[in-house]
């Protein structure tokens, strides 16, 4: 390290390199003329020259050179004055190396030690590092102008890919709205310490330096510098503002804000001394916490963010200036834990169902904040309507008004009413949304209730785009839309009703509860212009703004009429703007002082129009007008890749044909959405990221008046349709990335399957009905059977049938109606045999399997499995095979045979995972693990659940995730580590009640109960005990209520009332047995044998351990043979029958400690203690020597 001391003296600054007498300069050295700065800005190593030969001479320039030929480079700069800390030292450059300082020297400033804070180290060593995200965007400034919009996101979306890809023990928390208010709020969650990293506007003014935060509306809020370093400076470890001019020379006392926070007690603060171009904060952050997570100190982490921006713009490199509270921190943090997680403090918007903006937010927001106003009123009931013309802006605005204002409420959701969905499929996607089971209900009607209850019962916010549809749906008396679309007005006129807040785009006004219009117009000219600037690319160099306003004025700042002539004048390189709005003029109707609907329509058609006549003086042009005609055929988001047929009016005939035409399906959509013929959405994925297509529904109307071949495309529709079900079969199992594409593109297939009446539509309506299931649109996927059954029957074909009978059959087991699924089993079973149909005679086997084994008969499950097993081996099927092991598996684990059930559960691992199917090995590896557990292999077990649960989280599973994480806290609790278990079940019963799953909630609630039990508190776990029975009594779960009933007696007898206590333990028993379940049953006997002890029946106990040691034998529980062996020692002891009680006690220590188990452990221990005490240690040794021989790894006995 290097520490360079500068102090001032009448201009003249005195250099100490490491405590020793360096060298002088004069200030007014590096002081430089107007031009000089100017070019500063185009090249500052000029400038940073002349810094490098000030601070380094002499012993300093000896010390400097010394330093860097070590490995660990930094230099402390302190300085003892306001006028050094407002010079930008971190600019000095060092010409014979050609580079800057802080491109190879870790750089920081440390304050002076006359105000050097007491309290300003790192904390030593922590579990956890929070990391609280502050991005402060307000829509408007203080004189309410609109403000240019941060990429806030990108620079957290960097910070978290960073952070999460280091695995190290980060929390995250981002904080919206950014208020004041929240702000402190938030900071009541750090006890400990924490990063803050603040990334927004900030101001040198006259009174101070100031943050610019927001209001919730989004208007602008000041802090003063002042009440943000009181908030955060007992708290912070590190302070980071990515804000312009935070760390500008002092001029009051709080204008420099990075370094006040260092003199305020926070140990390094982080400032820009300049503005901080926005494209560039991603990066900086990003490298910087890349760093830091990585274990490196923080003057190295702002290093490689100095060099991270230097390759961005040389400009600034030394924009970053680092302040320390002492210059002997060397900032590194020493932590713990590992694993990042991401901590919401607000659920974010689902706006999947809304194409993403094609552009930023350019001059709407003053509408915006209008509408956050209106939305944050909490009236009852509350309508907000964006009302407008129809390419106007309107969906573009809901977009951002749902994603900016979800923090202010518990549930943001979107809906997309165009094309129209069935009441039943906003359920569904509502279910989803809300984690529960979908269908949550068999009824339609109480399904709805049970629906709305759940989003009336918190504070929510739904978006509804393009309610026109449903209005347009209601006028078409008699129809099924018209009752479809009565449904749904019923349903949101509910919500409204019941304090949902509705936000819906519309060309008419919805007639909701409390309805409020805010009407979106045009852009104004000048906010216009620069839309029309934007989205032109290559004639940027034609571009001047004066211009590009009239153009604006042409259409009345109509935002998708500009975006489509923007394209056009694109189109024609050469063209000057000039000649462009001369040809625009006479094709445009005239502009208006005042525009009605009509108008904005009839200009949005003459703007469509000249797009398409431009695009056809071209090739490219024409087969992009027609590609556009063709794909008006489809109504929701496509891909690409499932539409190639469409576009080229041609099936592909060979591999080599479909992947040219898949390439040029992806560029021709491309090439449409960039002239904003279509609208797109992206797809996240693991696999990859897809961008989804659908034409700009402002546009449909025009685009289908284009299409020539009407017939053809109509046929190929089909196909391509009916290809993707095919896909979509097999795919939605194996990869989030395919169950996304089917799930946008549901109401295509629908209309697709629908639209023929041959044996290939049957075909194509049982696939599609499996996906409508996955779905939970039960109702639906009915529907499509019935007409696959009617084709099938009209035309004899009887494998069709008896296949759509057994589905129906599986939907009606699934719903709970087993007599039903299984009178249509016996129908689908005999069909299949009349005409020795082997695939359909195994899925029905199957099938009444399942039902039987849900009905209790296991031994005419197991048959019913082995059938179709052998029969699925005979035809070679795969999937069948490791779906019929699977079932095997678990009939044999309620038995007690887990050999046999791993036997099988790991003959099946080995068929999904050559099938590909994810969500297959997810539950094969829980259930593997369940089995290590009960054979205390404790560490296989954490192995198989953590990958089972990476699976879960990947396919979006969200009751899988919650159960894993219960049983991953099930080993927690074994291991002793009860604060940790606590956490995992309270995440996992947040997960099941969002799910509304009581049966998830109900053993999720016995496990927390058992936490507090082990913890003494008896009455606050006896009343979860019963809050879970209640439930499990409503469900009609007998094997939960046993071990309900277990864990209540075992309360009673902690209290000592062990009358009641072998009440309990009897009828848990009783079902136990009846049921076959040993594992439960051992336990069971465990709790009446203690019962017997403490009674004085020592011999009916010593029957009762016997018992549950052979059942634990039986299915190699091991920690319940070591317990048991405890509690053998025990009574043996205090019948001082010594040499067994010591045999008995040692058993018990190594099977526990041999699997992990070391609370338990210690009980034993603590046994083996009183032992010795009783006996003396010289006779205790002695018998030790006699009786176990050896000492033992982690006992301190027998040495």
């Amino acid at each position: 390290m290097l520490t360079l001391h500068l102090a001032l003296t009448n201009h003249q600054v005195n250099v100490r390199a490491n405590g020793k007498e360096s060298h002088q300069f004069s200030l007014l050295e590096l002081s430089q003329t107007e031009q000089e700065w100017k070019d500063f800005y185009k090249n500052p190593r000029a400038y940073g020259e002349k810094l490098f030969n000030a601070l380094f001479r002499d012993v300093a320039l000896t010390e400097f050179s010394a330093l860097s030929k070590q490995s660990e480079r930094t230099i402390v700069l302190v300085l003892e004055s306001s006028e050094l800390d407002g010079v930008a030292w971190e600019y000095a450059y060092n010409k014979a190396k050609e580079e800057y300082v802080v491109e190879d020297c870790a750089f920081m400033r440390a304050l002076p030690e006359k105000e050097r804070p007491a309290k300003w180290q790192l904390k030593s060593e922590v579990d956890r590092v929070p990391l609280l995200f502050i991005p402060a965007n307000p829509l408007v400034d203080l004189s309410g102008e609109p403000m240019r919009a941060l990429d806030v996101e990108g620079e957290w979306r960097e910070m978290k890919r960073h952070i999460g890809k280091s695995n190290m023990p980060f929390d995250m928390i981002e904080l919206r709205p950014a208020t004041p208010e929240a702000l402190q709020s938030v900071m009541a969650r750090f006890q400990h310490g924490m990063i803050a990293h603040f990334s927004g506007h900030g101001a040198a003014t006259k009174d101070g330096a100031i943050l610019l935060f927001e209001r919730e509306n989004g208007a602008s809020n000041p802090l003063e510098a002042r009440e943000f370093v009181r908030e955060i400076k007992d708290k912070a470890w590190i302070g980071f503002l990515s804000a312009c001019q935070s760390a500008v020379p002092e001029r009051t006392e709080f204008s420099n804000l990075a370094r006040e926070l260092a003199k305020a007690g926070v140990p390094f603060a982080l400032g820009m001394q300049f503005n901080l171009p926005d494209p560039f904060a991603p990066n900086i952050s990003g490298q910087f916490y890349n760093y830091l997570a990585h274990g490196h100190a923080v003057p190295e982490a702002a290093r490689q963010a100095r060099r991270a921006v230097k390759r961005e713009n040389e400009i600034f490199v030394g924009m970053i200036a680092l302040y320390a509270a002492h210059p002997d921190e060397a900032g590194k943090l020493i932590w713990h834990g590992s694993g990042a997680q991401t901590v919401s403090l607000f659920r974010p918007a689902d706006v999947s169902d809304l194409p993403s903006p094609a552009s930023g937010l350019i001059g709407r927001q003053r509408e915006l904040m209008r509408i956050g106003t209106r939305l944050l009123e909490e009236k009852k009931p509350l309508t907000v309507t964006l009302h407008g013309a129809g390419g106007i802006g309107k969906t573009a605005l809901l977009w951002q008004a749902l994603l900016r204002f979800a923090p202010s409420f518990k549930l943001t959701l979107a809906i997309g009413l165009d094309p129209l969905p069935s009441l039943e499929s906003v359920l569904g996607r509502t279910e989803r949304f809300l984690f529960m089971p979908s269908p949550c209900s068999n009824d339609t009607q109480e399904r709805e209730a049970i629906v709305r209850n759940a989003l009336t019962s918190k504070r929510t916010l739904l978006g509804l785009d393009n309610f026109e549809t449903l209005n347009y749906a209601l006028n078409e008396k008699g129809s099924d839309e018209e009752k479809t679309a009565k449904s749904l007005h019923t349903f949101f006129k509910s919500l409204a009703a019941n304090g949902v807040t509705l936000c819906a785009t519309s060309r008419e006004v919805t007639n909701l509860g409390g309805e409020k219009i805010e009407d979106i117009q045009g852009l104004t000219n000048e906010n216009g212009g620069r839309l029309f600037q934007e989205n032109v690319v290559k004639q940027k160099g034609e571009i001047y703004i004066e211009k590009t306003q009239q153009v604006s004025e042409m259409v009345g700042g109509h935002p998708l009429a500009l975006r489509l002539l923007a394209s056009a004048f694109d189109d024609q390189v050469g063209t000057s703007l000039d000649q462009y709005i001369e040809s625009l003029q006479s094709f445009l109707p005239k502009a208006r002082d005042k525009w009605t609907e009509e108008d904005r329509h009839e200009t949005l058609r003459a703007s469509f129009d000249f797009s398409m006549n431009n695009l056809l003086k071209t090739e490219e042009g024409k087969e992009l007008q027609i590609a556009l005609s063709r794909l008006s055929v489809f109504i929701a988001f496509f891909d690409p890749l499932f539409v190639l047929p469409v576009v080229t009016n041609k099936w592909p005939e060979t591999s080599d044909e479909a992947e040219e035409q898949n390439e040029k399906a992806k560029k021709l959509a491309n090439a449409l959405w960039e002239r904003s013929l279509l609208e797109r959405t992206i797809v996240l994925s693991e696999e990859e990221d897809v961008y989804l297509y659908r034409l700009q529904s402002a546009l449909g109307v025009f685009a289908k008046e284009q299409l020539l071949d009407i017939e053809s495309v109509k046929e190929n529709y089909w196909k391509s349709m009916s290809n993707l079900a095919g896909i979509a079969q097999d795919g939605v199992k194996k990869s989030p990335l395919i169950a996304q594409i089917a799930l946008y593109a549901v109401p295509d297939l629908r209309i697709a399957a629908e639209s023929k009446s041959d044996k290939d539509a049957a075909l194509m309506q049982f696939r599609v009905s499996e996906l409508l299931q996955q779905l939970g649109m039960y109702n639906d996927a009915l529907r499509l059977l019935e007409k696959s059954h009617s084709i099938c029957e009209t035309l004899h074909h009887q494998e069709g049938r008896a296949a759509v009978i057994g589905e129906i059959g599986k939907i009606y087991r699934t719903l709970g109606k087993l007599d039903k699924g299984y009178e249509l089993q016996k129908e689908s079973l005999a069909i299949a045999k009349e005409f020795g149909i082997q695939e359909g005679i195994a899925a029905a086997l199957g099938e009444i399997g399942l039902i039987e084994e849900t009905r209790g008969s296991l031994d005419i499950s197991i048959q019913m499995q082995k059938e179709n097993l052998a029969i699925a081996k005979q035809l070679g099927d795969q999937s069948r095979i490791s779906v019929a092991l699977y079932n095997l598996a678990n009939i044999y684990v309620t038995h007690g045979d887990l050999d046999e059930a791993m036997k099988l559960y790991q003959q099946s691992l080995k068929i999904v995972k050559e099938l590909g199917d994810l969500q297959g090995e997810s539950t094969m590896l829980a259930a593997m693990a369940e089995i290590h557990v009960t054979r205390g292999r404790l560490d296989d077990a954490m192995g198989l659940y953590t990958q089972s649960l990476k699976i879960k989280e990947s396919l979006g599973d969200i009751r899988g995730k919650a159960v894993t994480i219960g049983n991953l806290a099930k080993i927690y609790v074994i291991h002793g580590d009860l604060d940790n278990a606590m956490k995992l079940y309270t995440q996992s019963l947040d997960d099941f009640d969002r799910l509304d799953d009581l049966q998830g909630k109900a053993t999720t609630i016995g496990e927390i109960a058992n936490i507090y039990i082990r913890r003494g508190d008896l009455n606050k776990g006896l009343e979860l005990q019963q809050e879970r029975l209640s439930i499990i009594r409503e469900i009609g779960n007998k094997k939960e209520e046993s071990g309900v009933l277990h864990d209540m007696a075992h309360i009673f007898y902690r209290r000592g009332d062990w009358e009641r206590a072998m009440s309990l333990f009897t009828q848990a028993l009783e079902i136990r047995e009846y049921l076959g379940d040993q594992k439960g049953k051992s336990s069971t006997l465990r709790g009446m044998a203690n019962i017997y002890v403490v009674n004085g029946n020592v011999d009916g106990a010593m029957r009762l351990y016997q018992q549950v040691l052979e059942i634990a034998d039986a299915l190699g529980d091991q920690r319940v043979k070591g317990l048991t062996y405890g509690e053998i020692g025990a009574i043996l002891f205090q019948d001082r029958l010594y040499p067994m009680a010591l045999k008995s006690l040692v058993v018990a220590f190594n099977t526990l400690t041999h699997i992990g188990a070391h609370p338990d452990a210690v009980d034993v221990v603590s046994w083996l203690l009183k032992f010795q005490q009783t006996l003396g240690i010289e006779e205790f040794n002695a018998l030790w020597k006699k009786e176990i021989g050896q000492p033992i790894s982690g006992l301190p006995f027998g040495k």
